[in-house]
């Protein structure tokens, strides 16, 4: 019997042994919702992944929790904490299915989701927050997320009249005030005059009557609205306000003026819900007086039924909710009268209404739904020091207000900083720094700083397995510190050592020298092009001379020496230098000056040709309408071709529409110039047809609509007359200062330019004032002549050369015209464009099955890799990635246009692509304001993109609503996809852009790989007839 009471005394104490160690589950300890399963303490390292905090959690049937609420509470929460939920990309369907996309909650019931709540704008769970799940529905742009456009407001009618109340101004009716004197009343103003309804209170009831009755008067004001964002509640707003002045001739007027108003979408509820929103008013020159009614509609859009939600009139009104609940079925909408009382009298009238979260609160909100929110929450701590516990309190209220709560515990460990690493070396090169360092034990990666320790931020971060940097477009010249940290989730570690080096360019190779030609007095040398060199010095008479008698820059192969003495030996040597110094010398030539037998002799001066007669064709045929005029800028030759106003005009009548004209130079010039009047251009326009310019090793295509006439007279001065507006369409070699800048690009871009560039320009002048159009509605076609001894296979694509030295790809066709090879490009601006070689051949892929769509869009510098020539075909593709691929593979230039998301910062890598892809409206975010760049993108999301990017290259699909039914209805999953996908899919099937996933499956929510977006982007370009 003592045995026995031992065992059960040892039983005892080893089961409260455990109940001191392990994490028990814990009850609600209050209210009267009960709240079961939470376990508690819960273990947790900082800086790690975040953790489901109630992942097991039981809500009791406390009835419906419609306009009820879930919140999250961190005792002493500092910024370092974040309380959320994990978010889907689109809503889930399934029967109880519950979802949280941008910030909305949903509940499927087997075939749509409904939005069923929304996390609190203010207590969202950041950076220290509490997490607030509201549980109801917002209508359409109840909110006011969603852009406004113009004076549009998405999902609502707003009236900046007078609005005449009438009868539903019920709550100021028959309140007779105190009133002397007699009428008539003069109301006057600066602005417009707007009819009204007086709204006045008398003392007696004879002819003055009583507040209420009807009195039109000629009232000056200004009506307004706006959608703002409040600060007080973090939320945006539609603000409604009334501006104006009152003066009385006879006595005190006591006068209120109602407009504007709003009016919501319809929608519908059934009997039974609640509707809510929130409201705020104060007063402008006078107090305010404001009405918000619920209104029925019959099944024409008509009211049928007015019930007043609110009423207020005073000087201020802080935010505050108004509420109420439907009696039947049926369509419904809002309405909201902002309106100004004269308070005072005689004095101004004007006042402000404010509206936000105009919402709806459905019945069927139950307690599983709060559960399953409840179970997906998490709990994550940036800090490197936290604090080793944590206490949280979870809290469920449904909708009469009654209310349970369970406290959380969490155990904070810390993740073991990394050890400092060893910077190994330094390496200077031409405008670049290349450094290495020692691999540290348990870090994720390395982050690089430069000039010193001070810097705050990382250069540039690296993973665990790279232990290299190169610090690129640095001044030579310079020094330059550098200093690596290792990190991990515990945090940075301490720096490395300090390494300098001072980026310094090679001296180049020395040239190869000949003589060109000599005569009386002079004689020419000619040298090659030496990669890397910036100008040449030229020596005269032995290597012993120690300066140079000149120099010239890189892009001048020659020098003429004049004034020598006849009959008398020199010799002549070059030298290329850079900033790193002096070649060695060239090899020497001599020459021998002499004057010829026949005299004369000497350089000639430069000269203009006489104008002569052109030939431009029309639509093939010869037409004698243009004078050709050859002349010389400096080295630079020049030819312009003018055609003829009258004759042209005249062709393109007998012609009709859609012709083409040719305006062909057969002198080999530096610069072609076609020339017209904008007269010209204008009928041109009007009859749809195109302008060609051919040159000797290129040519341009202009439909004569993109040249945009009327824009630009506009800008010079609607004044001018068209045809006094001289248009040149030119072709031209660059300047010296270009061909540098495509030189240092490819350099820097490790690519091979194989024809130079050439560049195209439409320019517009009158007088001394020149607009230039640069950018394009469509695509705009240039060929380019590959040059003799290239082999075009060797021609990738291509590329655009800014000035400053940003290059991008440009749809590039090979082609064949009269058995010689050209590069057709496309493309919606003008600049310097080349063709280069940049074959890739990315490691990953070499047995792959999108091998060659990803070396290919690899060569033509739409798409790169990861480091370490290796491509990660199946990895999953972000939308910032996805909206980068699109832009470059278009041609597009980056940072066109403006950021609309909140989520994307002017210092990210993809910020200028997402501004472009916004600009050419390929993309849009959310409804949230926020794009979601690191999201992975569905399918249905990038065959989106896809079909708007069709707009772009100009194929035309148009599909009628059955096709499209049609098109969808072989899939198994065609009931997944999205409303705002349907027809974009059926558009990029139809095309064989897109094909299905698993024989007969679209897939529309799966992710898509990097390899099936290569793919699908050459097949968009190859079909669009631009590769």
């Amino acid at each position: 019997m003592q045995y026995r009471k031992k065992m059960i005394s040892v039983i005892l104490t080893l089961l409260m042994l455990c109940a001191m160690i392990l994490p028990l589950p814990v009850a609600a300890s209050d209210g009267s919702i009960s709240i079961t399963g939470v376990t508690s303490p819960i273990a947790y390292a900082a800086r790690q992944a975040a953790i489901k905090v109630s992942e097991n959690a039981a809500i009791s049937n406390s009835g419906s929790f419609s306009n009820g609420s879930l919140v999250y509470t961190i005792a002493s929460a500092t910024s370092d904490e974040t309380l959320s939920v994990p978010e889907s990309l689109s809503p889930a369907t399934g029967n109880g299915d519950v979802s949280i996309v941008a910030g909305a909650v949903f509940l499927g019931d087997g075939a749509q989701a409904v939005q069923v709540g929304s996390i609190n704008s203010v207590n969202n769970g950041q950076n220290g927050k509490p997490l607030q799940i509201d549980f109801s529905t917002p209508l359409e742009n109840g909110d006011f997320l969603s852009n406004v456009t113009g004076n549009v407001i998405p999902g609502w009618t707003v009236n900046l009249n007078q609005v005449t109340l009438g009868p539903l101004a019920s709550k100021t009716q028959g309140h007779p005030v105190s009133k002397s004197g007699s009428g008539p009343y003069v109301i006057t103003g600066q602005n417009n005059s707007y009819s009204f309804t007086t709204d006045r209170n008398y003392n007696t009831a004879g002819s003055q009557g009583y507040e209420g009755i009807e009195m039109p008067m000629a009232y000056p004001g200004t009506y307004n609205k706006q959608v703002m964002y409040d600060s007080t509640i973090g939320k945006k707003v539609l603000r409604m306000w009334f501006s104006g002045t009152v003066q009385d001739n006879g006595g005190t007027p006591y006068d209120s003026v109602f407009g504007p108003e709003a009016i919501s979408a319809p929608f519908s509820a059934k009997a039974g819900d609640t509707i809510a929103f929130d409201w705020k008013a104060e007063n402008g020159g006078d107090d305010y007086e404001v009405y918000g009614f619920i209104e029925k509609l019959d099944g024409n859009g008509h009211v049928t039924e007015t019930t007043e939600l609110m009423y207020g009139r005073g000087l201020r009104q802080s935010w505050t909710t108004s509420t109420g609940t439907l009696a039947s079925d049926g369509t419904y909408q809002f309405r909201f009268v902002c309106g100004s009382y004269d308070n005072s009298g005689g004095h101004g009238l004007g006042a402000s209404l404010y509206i936000t979260s105009v919402r709806l609160f459905s019945g069927n909100i139950n307690y599983e739904v709060v559960q399953k929110v409840a179970q997906m929450v998490t709990y994550h701590n940036d800090s490197n020091t936290p604090a080793p516990v944590r206490n949280i309190t979870m809290a469920a209220t449904n909708e009469v207000g009654l209310s349970g709560s369970v406290p959380i515990t969490l155990n904070i460990s810390t993740v073991t900083v990394p050890s400092a690493p060893t910077l190994l070396s330094a390496t200077p090169g031409d405008g670049l720094v290349g450094i290495t360092w020692s691999p540290v034990q348990d870090a994720a990666g390395y982050k690089v700083f430069m000039n010193g320790d001070s810097v705050a931020g990382a250069v540039y971060s690296v993973v665990d397995s790279v232990y290299q940097y190169v610090a690129t477009n640095l001044t030579n010249g310079v020094p330059y510190t550098f200093a690596v940290k290792a990190t991990n989730d515990g945090g940075d570690s301490a720096f490395s050592n300090q390494l300098s080096a001072t980026p310094q360019v090679a001296a180049p190779g020395a040239p190869v020298l000949q003589l060109s030609a000599s005569g009386d007095s002079y004689a020419s040398i000619v040298w090659n092009s030496i990669i890397g060199a910036t100008g040449y010095k030229v020596y005269v008479n032995g290597d012993a001379v120690a300066n140079a008698v000149y120099t010239v820059t890189d892009s001048v192969y020659k020098y003429d020496a004049t004034c020598l003495i006849n009959d008398t030996l020199y010799t002549f040597a070059v030298k290329a230098t850079n900033a790193g110094g002096d070649s060695a010398f060239s090899n020497e030539v001599t020459a021998t000056p002499h004057r010829s037998s026949s005299g004369g002799g000497g350089a000639s001066a430069p000269s203009t040709t006489p104008a002569t007669g052109a030939v431009v064709f029309v639509n093939g045929t010869a037409q004698n309408t243009g004078t050709a005029n050859t002349s010389t800028l400096g080295n630079r030759t020049i030819t312009t071709i003018s055609v003829d106003p009258q004759k042209m005009t005249q062709r393109l009548d007998a012609e009709g529409k859609n012709a083409t004209v040719t305006i062909t130079a057969n002198a080999k010039s530096d610069a072609v110039i076609g020339e017209l009047t904008g007269d010209i251009v204008k009928a041109m326009e009007q009859k749809q047809a195109t302008l060609e310019i051919k040159a000797d090793q290129a040519s341009y295509r202009l439909p004569a609509l993109q040249i945009k006439i009327d824009d630009v007279r506009a800008q010079i001065g609607q004044e001018v007359e068209l045809k006094d507006l001289k248009i040149h369409v030119e072709i031209a070699k660059p300047t010296q200062e270009v061909a540098q800048v495509v030189e240092d690009a490819a350099k820097k871009g490790n690519f091979i330019v194989v024809a130079p560039p050439v560049e195209f320009s439409v320019t517009c002048t009158y007088n001394n004032k020149t607009v230039s159009v640069s950018k394009f509605n469509a695509y705009v076609e240039r060929t380019i002549a590959i040059p003799q001894g290239v082999d075009p296979s060797k021609v990738t694509t291509g590329v655009v050369t800014e000035p400053d030295g940003t290059v991008r790809h440009v749809p590039t066709k090979l082609t064949v015209i009269d058995g010689k090879p050209y590069a057709v490009i496309r493309s919606v601006t003008n600049s310097a464009y080349s063709l280069i070689s940049h074959p890739v051949a990315f490691r990953d892929v070499a047995n792959h099955w999108a091998k060659d769509a990803v070396n290919d869009m690899g060569s033509r510098m739409i798409i790169s890799g990861v480091g370490d020539n290796n491509f990660e075909p199946d990895r999953d593709i972000t939308r910032a990635e996805f909206t980068t691929i699109i832009v470059n593979a278009l041609g597009l230039k980056a940072g066109v246009g403006d950021n609309p998301f909140t989520d994307v910062n002017a210092s990210d890598w993809y910020s200028d692509k997402i501004k472009t892809a916004v600009e050419y409206q390929l993309i849009s975010g959310y409804g949230d304001g926020k794009f979601g760049p690191m999201d992975k993108v569905t399918r249905e999301q990038a065959m989106t993109m896809i079909a708007k990017a069709m707009t772009v290259t100009g194929m035309k699909v148009e599909l009628s609503a059955g096709e499209v039914e049609d098109m969808l209805k072989g899939y198994g999953d065609a009931g997944e996809i999205a409303a705002f996908a349907k027809n974009n899919i059926a558009t990029c099937v139809k095309t064989g852009i897109v094909s299905g996933r698993s024989g007969n499956l679209v897939a529309p929510k799966d992710s898509i790989s990097r390899a099936e977006v290569s793919a699908i982007v050459a097949r968009l370009l190859k079909k669009s007839n631009l590769i």
